[in-house]
């Protein structure tokens, strides 16, 4: 209703009935507007008149002919929304214009966690999967998609709790993983690509590509990159022997390496000194057959060359004995890493399930190093690392009723690591007649399995689950090595021949409980273990395994809880320890074991606080005490001299202990856009050791770890992030001053984004410190400059890495009796010019 004087509104009931008050100061007349959505409006003029208490008046509303196709609302999404076990990120309110893969997003995303090997955390869970609209392509080796896939064609990423692959198992809740979905742009869900070329138009080049298909019937994802500045597009970290996550999982399933595989001192940043040239291909796919079925491929490819320059040296004080020793090194490490996936999922009906997985990895590594021994012998040595892996698993699943399912799964694996050591001139430790100037170390490793388990998944509720299985194995280890001369004369006590087999039956029981207050978790895994040894005779041993576990976490108020956490453990003999004759495992190491068959102890217990308040206030702290205790593990005694150390493991009589503190504290401060995490924690390890024939004496170890991230936006285009990791480790022994080592790392990063990210700089620096008691520190300066033209598929990189020109970096540890110098060759000044197509 409208006058002159003022506008009054109203609406009608659900009978359509209505009534507006009014006094004689609206004036002589008013206008009566009706309107609805979908209708015409229409309106009615009224003329008041004095004293006159009320009017009536009817409106009959046709509908209008005018037909909307469209209505674009526009706003910006909030930063976070949670959708029952769903947490979903909005991409545009966390990048900068200074990320160029996926992997630089997640680790702007508060509750996420991006490891240096790649893996993802969320809330303190591993990451299981990283799908695309909906589709595993990955597996856990996700970071082939996450370290290549440009960061604008995300639309959303959903954080998944509770997440299943079996779509039978998520019918009733019967997994608890957790996986991430990238929700593409509508855009880019048919067809995306990118085309990126960095070089300085000499000799460093970093040339990548990838495509990526996605629609209803096919998912694939397709990359290559070739470079040689350092920069790893790989799942595997092949110049520290880092495994993928997914090999990471087959370790259990594998021989292992015995020979000492060389790798460089990662500690300040593994890109600084890993000198390469990478060639790294991978190909994933998933086809949907039917309505019901679907298929994945997954192959990949590395091939590198890596230079691994450096000096090390060891300082050992016993008992005022000095012993002093030094290798200058020359290697060149040439890895070869193929392999293969072939997956087939059915799900038969809303009741069935099959899964058959398939999986194939080879290795092939030759390492040449020609090195120079304290100073004044010359060796050439060469090693050989051989391992093909198959894995095969058949998976049934069977609904046997609403809240129960039933899952057979059988699998076998087999893993072979052949791995030789070739070394001129002779050592001095062995007979040298001139007629045989090359030791000769080979090593023949294989390890089968064959198991079958059934598991029983029941579910209460959602929150109340059990998990029951049953299983049996079959494993075969075997083992053969010989050192020897290039006349194939072999040496007294450097001849393994071993076969180990073992059967055994299990029992595993997981409960899980949560309710407003409380969430426990507990598994009880039992095991009979059949043990065979020959080594020249028979050595059997039954045992009877058992790991006992707890967690419980308790709700004091909303977002404040306390835990509590114990484990107890025991542990058959690992493989790295079933041969008692030498092994040559380098130019200076030789290693052997006195074992037995018994089991190991282990008991882990943790007690500690949490409140964790990640999406509202963005305000996390976790506080924690921890012990450890290990009985009947493995210990090392010692022989060492100027030119070799032996080193002969053996049962420890005593137990070894671990006391840890953390804390780790996370904020959010909205008001200048700014962000702090501080990680602390400290260690203290007590275990035992013997060196050069002195008794068994105790080693006392104690480390302090700080890491201090702040990050500074204050709603302006500069943003600063300074991080800041401290270390302090003292090392004493009975035999041994105590050691005291402090070292520092700074890094400094000014970023400045102006025109809506068109224009973005970047500059880092990095200080270090690898110990107070040296003059020694490092500087590193690094620049990057990117320009995105606004409606343009083309970005342009400036990129000056190592500007200053750092030659070398320099690190110093403490082992359990000697200090350890470590003097590394770095990558030299890097100048890129880059482009960047996305289509």
């Amino acid at each position: 209703m409208k006058s002159d004087n003022e506008t009054r509104y109203t609406f009608t009931d659900a009978k359509g009935f209505y009534q507006i008050k009014y006094e004689n100061r609206l004036g002589n007349t008013a206008l009566l507007i009706a309107s609805s959505t979908g209708l015409k409006s229409d309106s009615i003029s009224i003329s008041l008149v004095d004293n006159k208490e009320s009017y009536s008046t009817n409106f009959e509303l046709t509908k209008s002919s005018v037909s909307i196709e469209e209505i674009k609302i526009e706003g910006k999404r909030k930063s976070i929304e949670i959708k029952k076990d769903t947490v979903v990120y909005n991409p545009e309110n966390f990048i900068d214009g200074s990320e160029k893969t996926v992997e630089d997003l997640l680790k702007k995303l508060p509750g996420i966690k991006v490891n240096e090997s790649g893996s993802l955390e969320f809330k303190g869970k591993t990451v299981t999967a990283v799908m695309l609209d909906g589709g595993d392509l990955f597996n856990s080796n996700y970071m082939i998609g996450t370290r290549s896939i440009n960061p604008n064609i995300i639309d959303q990423v959903q954080a998944i709790d509770n997440w299943s692959d079996n779509p039978v198992l998520k019918s009733i809740g019967g997994e608890n993983k957790v996986a991430l979905n990238l929700k593409l742009k509508k855009d880019k869900t048919s067809f995306s690509s990118s085309l990126k070329a960095e070089t300085d138009f000499y000799k460093r080049y970093n040339l990548g590509a990838y495509g990526l298909v996605v629609n209803k019937l096919v998912k694939t994802f397709a990359t290559s990159n070739y470079n040689n500045v350092g920069v790893n597009k790989s799942p595997l970290d092949l110049s520290t022997n880092s495994l993928s996550f997914e090999d990471y999982q087959n370790t259990k399933y594998q021989a292992p390496f015995l020979i000492e595989k060389n790798s460089i001192d990662s500690r300040f940043g593994s890109e600084k000194a890993y000198r390469n040239q990478q060639w790294f291909t991978s190909s994933n796919s998933l086809l949907k057959i039917g309505s019901r079925a679907n298929l994945k491929i997954i192959g990949s490819f590395v091939k590198d060359k890596i230079l691994l320059n450096n000096i090390s040296e060891n300082f050992y004080n016993l008992n005022n004995e000095n012993i002093y020793t030094k290798d200058d090194n020359a290697i060149v490490k040439k890895p070869l890493y193929i392999t293969g996936n072939l997956e087939f999922r059915w799900h038969k009906s809303e009741k069935e399930y099959f899964e058959i997985l398939s999986s194939v990895s080879a290795l092939n590594e030759n390492v040449t190093n020609n090195l120079i021994s304290n100073s004044d012998r010359l060796y050439s040595t060469r090693k050989t690392f051989k391992n093909l892996f198959s894995k095969n698993e058949l998976i049934y699943t069977l609904k046997l009723k609403k809240k129960n399912a039933l899952q057979i799964r059988a699998l076998y694996t087999y893993d072979n690591k052949p791995q030789d050591l070739f070394i001129t001139p002779s050592l001095l430790i062995f007979p040298n007649n001139g007629s045989s100037p090359i030791n000769l170390q080979a090593v023949e490793a294989s390890k089968q399995h064959l198991g079958v388990d059934f598991i029983l998944h029941h579910l209460f509720t959602e929150d109340h689950k059990i998990k029951v299985t049953v299983g049996f194995a079959n494993e075969n280890y075997m083992l053969r090595s010989t050192t020897r001369s290039d006349d194939s004369a072999t040496f007294a006590n450097f001849k393994n021949n071993i076969s180990y087999k073992t059967n055994s039956a299990f029992l595993n029981l997981e409960y899980y409980l949560k309710t407003t207050d409380w969430n426990i978790n507990f598994t009880q895994n039992s095991q009979i273990l059949k043990q065979n040894l020959i080594d020249g005779f028979i050595n059997s041993k039954n045992l009877f395994l058992n790991k006992t576990s707890l967690s419980v976490f308790r709700n004091i108020f909303s977002k404040t809880a306390t835990f509590v956490s114990a484990d107890i453990s025991t542990i058959p003999i690992s493989e790295n320890y079933l041969f008692d004759d030498y092994i040559l495992v380098s130019n200076r190491s030789i290693i052997s074991n006195k074992y037995s068959l018994d089991y190991q102890t282990q008991e882990n217990y943790n007690i500690g606080f949490t409140y964790n308040d990640s999406y509202t206030n963005q305000f996390k702290v976790i506080a924690s005490v921890g012990y450890t205790k290990s009985r009947n593990g493995f210990i090392g005694k010692y022989l060492v001299d100027s030119n070799f150390d032996y080193t002969v493991s053996f049962r420890s009589p005593k137990p070894n202990e671990t006391y840890n503190i953390s804390l780790n504290v996370e904020k959010f401060v909205p008001f200048i856009s700014s962000r702090f995490n501080l990680k602390a924690n400290y260690y203290i390890f007590d275990y035992y050791s013997s060196i050069n024939e002195n008794e068994l004496n105790k080693i006392n170890s104690k480390i302090f770890q700080i890491n201090l991230i702040q990050q500074f936006a204050f709603n302006i285009p500069l943003k600063i992030k300074n991080t800041l990791d401290f270390t302090s480790a003292v090392n004493q022994s009975e035999i041994r001053t105590k050691i005291k080592i402090n070292s520092l790392s700074l890094k400094n990063e000014l970023l400045y984004s102006f025109q809506s990210n068109v224009f973005v700089f970047k500059l880092t620096n990095e200080y270090y410190k690898p110990d107070f008691q040296q003059n020694t520190d490092f500087l590193f300066l690094n620049f990057n400059f990117n320009y995105g033209p606004k409606n343009s598929s083309f970005k342009y990189s400036l990129a000056l890495n190592n500007i200053l020109n750092v030659k070398y970096n320099y690190t110093k540890s403490v082992l359990d009796y000697s200090v350890s110098y470590r003097k590394t060759e770095l990558l030299n000044r890097v100048f890129l010019i880059g482009v960047d197509l996305s289509l």
